[in-house]
Parts: structure tokens; sequence; C-alpha cells
């Protein structure tokens, strides 16, 4: 159950009308954004393109509007500097070496044993056969239509490396009955301090 916020009404410092709190731990001053915008009051500025006098909130603001600016730009030529970010930002950029495979590949990881193992394509084959084996949570029988399925380590791989990919050490579970379990989250973490002596490497 969410817990109930206070809210008052304050005056705001813009338009003088009464308004109620949204965010009571910020230290609300205006109503709205429009207020919010206006609170230096407007500039008196002159369009750089059709030379008349506009005011805006924006005090660097050059032109009156987006067709004064749009054609401002006519009969410039971009630089080949700009061009060429703009051929990137159109085609989305991709280091040269993206396609490359091992050591040269951008995102290619050395020491392959610091990479989580739910990443691995064991980990996703040991968890479509426990899928496959149990089909419901073991705990309530829930089949995924109320809540998310999760398969779950019996024994966490931080307490026996070796039962990573044990289908026998896995089980499913629906995301209420997981969360009360010993397994969940920070409680292994906790746990395997208890039971080791040692700080967990947080691997999940």
């Amino acid at each position: 159950m969410s817990k109930k916020i206070d809210r008052t009404y304050l005056k705001c410092q813009k338009c003088g009308d009464e308004f109620l709190q949204k965010r009571p731990w910020n230290d609300e001053k205006y109503c709205s954004k429009k207020c919010w915008s206006g609170r230096k009051g407007k500039t008196e500025l002159k369009c750089m393109w059709c030379k008349t006098i506009f005011h805006s909130y924006r005090e660097n603001q050059k032109y009156c509007g987006m067709e004064c600016r749009n054609s401002s730009y006519i009969g410039k030529k971009a630089s080949q500097e700009t061009k060429n970010k703009m051929s990137k930002a159109k085609k989305g950029y991709m280091p040269v070496n993206i396609f490359k495979s091992g050591s040269e590949h951008p995102m290619w990881i050395k020491d392959r044993t610091k990479v989580n193992p739910r990443w691995s394509a064991e980990y996703r084959e040991w968890r479509r056969r426990v899928f496959e084996r149990d089909k419901v949570c073991v705990k309530c029988g829930e089949n995924g239509e109320l809540h998310t399925l999760d398969a779950d380590h019996i024994v966490p791989f931080r307490f026996d490396q070796n039962k990573i990919f044990d289908v026998d050490n896995g089980r499913v579970l629906c995301r209420p009955c997981h969360m009360k379990e010993p397994t969940w989250g920070m409680k292994t973490i906790k746990r395997f301090e208890e039971y080791t002596g040692d700080t967990a490497e947080r691997i999940s």
C-alpha cells in the first residue's frame, strides 16, 4: 500500500494563482510550465532574418519563427565535416570493426570467467529444459496467466558453481512465490556471507 503524501496549496510567484503541490519534496514556486518559462518575463528581440521586432522568453533566440530560421539556411553550403556528421546521424553510426570476430570485435571480453552465466547459450538451454519439465509453478501451480514465471536455482550458483546448468537443480516459480524464497535477489548474497563468511561478488 502506497504511503499517503501530505500536500498543501501554494501561491504561484508568477501569476499569483493557488495550486496544489505535485511534488512536496521539491521547492515548488510556479503552477505550470508556462509560468516557469515566463518567470523572467519576455525580452524584446530583433529577428536576424526579417528584422522584425518580437518578444520571447528566451534571451538568445535569433529568429522570430521557423520560417525565418529555415530561410536563413538557403544558399549556404555545409562544410564536408558537417556533411559527414549528418551522414552518420542518418545512417546510424557504427564502429569500423563492429562486424569483425574474436579479439578485433569492440565488445570482445578477454577473460570469459567474468561474464554473467545468464548471458550464455548454456544458461538459455538450461532455462528452456526447466520450463519444459515443470511448465507451472511448483509451489502454487500458477501457469503464467496472472504472474511471471521464473526459472530458479534450488542451490544458488554462488554456493556451487558446478550446478549452474544442472536441470535437477532448477525449478519453475511464479514471481510472488519466488520473492518469498531465500534465493530471491539480495537474500542470496546474505545467505552466502552467512554460509562462508566471505563477501559475495554480485554476478546476477
